[in-house]
C-alpha cells in the first residue's frame, strides 16, 4: 500500500506514495452525539459509554495539507469565526506544519457546512488568497442561492449567511471551481458521491505512486456509536437514508480496499483505517500498514 507514518508526529503524519500528509485540528465541537438521530438517548449512553467516550461527546474538527507537483492542497478549511462553539485555529496548525496561508493553492471541500468552510476568511478577507476552491456544482448551487437564508429555518440563518460569506470573496474573485461526482479534480484526486449529508457531500480518492487513499468529510461524527450503528445520523443531515447509504458504501469499501482513512471527525489526527466487524466496523488509528 506504500502509506506509512510520519516518523516526526507519530498518527501526526501519513505518507501517501512518496507525499507527507499533514493533519491540521481547527478545534473541537462540543456536545455533538446530542445531534444525533435514529437513537434512543439510553441506547446512545450505552453507546457511548462502551465505547469509552464522554457523554455527550464532542467531535474534532481536522483538516489536511500536503503538496502535489508543486501544488500545495488543503482539504476542507476548517470553522474559523464562523462557528460559536469555538474558534478555528488552523490557519496557525498550518503555519506549524510549515506552510503559509499565501501558498496554498488549492482547497477541496467536501461539503460547505460552516466547519468546513468558515476558515476560509480572516475577518472579511481571504484568507487563502491565492488559492482555487473546489466544490461540487450541486453543494455550490444550494449553499449559495440567493433565496436560501429565506427559505431556511430561522436557526440555520446565521450559519447559511456566515457560509455565503465565506466564499464570497473567492466568488468574486472568479476562484471558486465546480466539479461533478467523477472528476478528477487534481492530478490522482477523484471526487465521489457521499451526498445526503449535504446534497453535494464528497470524498476524494486518491491514487498516488500505487497507493490509495481517501479523505471522507462527514460520513462519521462520533465515531463510537456511528461504526457501530451505521442508521444513526445527525440532524444536519439533508437526507437520513442517503447519508446512511453513503456511510456504508464507503466504510464497507475502505474495509475492503484497505484504505488510509483521513476522517474529518475522527479521534485526532483522523488518520486510520477501516475494518469489518461482523455487520459493523471498527477504526484502527494509524495509516495502512504496507
Amino acid at each position: 500500500m506504500l502509506l506509512t507514518l510520519g516518523a516526526c508526529a507519530p498518527f501526526g503524519t501519513a505518507t501517501v506514495g512518496s507525499t507527507r500528509v499533514h493533519a491540521l485540528q481547527d478545534g473541537v465541537q462540543p456536545a455533538v452525539s446530542e445531534a444525533l438521530t435514529n437513537i434512543e438517548p439510553a441506547r446512545l449512553k450505552e453507546a457511548l459509554h462502551a465505547a469509552g467516550e464522554a457523554d455527550p461527546a464532542s467531535s474534532p474538527v481536522n483538516a489536511y495539507v500536503f503538496t502535489l507537483g508543486g501544488r500545495v492542497v488543503l482539504v476542507d478549511a476548517g470553522g474559523g469565526s464562523a462557528l460559536p462553539p469555538y474558534q478555528g485555529q488552523l490557519a496557525a496548525m498550518l503555519r506549524s506544519a510549515g506552510y503559509a496561508p499565501e501558498q496554498v493553492t488549492d482547497i477541496l471541500i467536501t461539503h460547505m457546512h460552516a466547519d468546513h468552510v468558515g476558515g476560509l476568511l480572516d475577518g472579511s478577507a481571504m484568507q487563502y488568497p491565492n488559492a482555487t476552491v473546489h466544490v461540487h456544482a450541486q453543494e455550490a448551487g444550494f449553499w449559495l442561492s440567493p433565496a436560501l437564508p429565506e427559505r431556511a429555518p430561522a436557526q440555520f440563518r446565521p450559519l447559511i449567511l456566515a457560509i455565503q460569506s465565506a466564499l464570497r470573496p473567492y466568488t468574486q474573485a472568479a476562484r471558486v471551481r465546480t466539479f461533478d461526482y467523477g472528476a478528477e479534480i487534481l492530478p490522482g484526486i477523484f471526487a465521489q458521491d457521499a451526498g445526503g449529508h449535504t446534497p453535494g457531500h464528497t470524498v476524494f480518492l486518491w491514487k498516488q505512486d500505487g497507493a490509495q487513499a481517501l479523505f471522507w468529510g462527514d460520513l462519521i461524527h462520533v465515531a463510537g456509536v456511528q461504526l457501530a450503528r451505521l442508521d444513526v445520523g445527525t440532524r444536519y443531515d439533508s437526507s437520513a437514508p442517503a447519508a446512511a447509504q453513503a456511510r456504508q458504501r464507503w466504510l464497507a469499501a475502505s474495509a475492503r480496499e484497505g484504505w488510509t482513512v483521513f476522517g474529518a471527525h475522527m479521534p485526532y489526527p483522523g488518520i486510520g483505517t477501516v475494518v469489518a466487524d461482523g455487520d459493523h466496523f471498527r477504526w484502527v488509528p494509524g495509516p495502512a500498514v504496507p
